[in-house]
Order: structure tokens, then C-alpha cells, then sequence
């Protein structure tokens, strides 16, 4: 399985990810896209299907 989303969260900082242990933490930005997090799983049931 190739990961393409994990990576470019990385990137940005918003989580960590070791990829040897296929663990994921929140990393040091996380708390900037929070807020956009928390609005998606408010609105789950609005959302189309395949968005989540």
C-alpha cells in the first residue's frame, strides 16, 4: 500500500508519521486545521460520501 495523503500531511506539519511503526500523532500545526476538522465531522451526515 502506497500512502499519498499521509505524506503531504507530514509536509505541512500538521501530523507526524513514522512510517516503519505506521504511526500517526498530531504534529506541531496540527491546532491550525482543527477547527476544519471538527466543522467536517459536525457536518458528516451533509456531506457526500466518497468526501470522507
Amino acid at each position: 500500500m502506497q500512502h499519498v495523503h499521509l505524506p503531504k500531511l507530514a509536509d505541512y506539519r500538521f501530523i507526524e508519521w513514522n512510517q516503519g511503526t505506521h504511526e500517526v500523532t498530531k504534529g506541531p500545526k496540527f491546532d491550525e486545521i482543527r477547527p476544519l476538522l471538527e466543522l467536517l465531522d459536525d457536518r458528516e451526515d451533509e456531506l457526500p460520501a466518497d468526501w470522507l
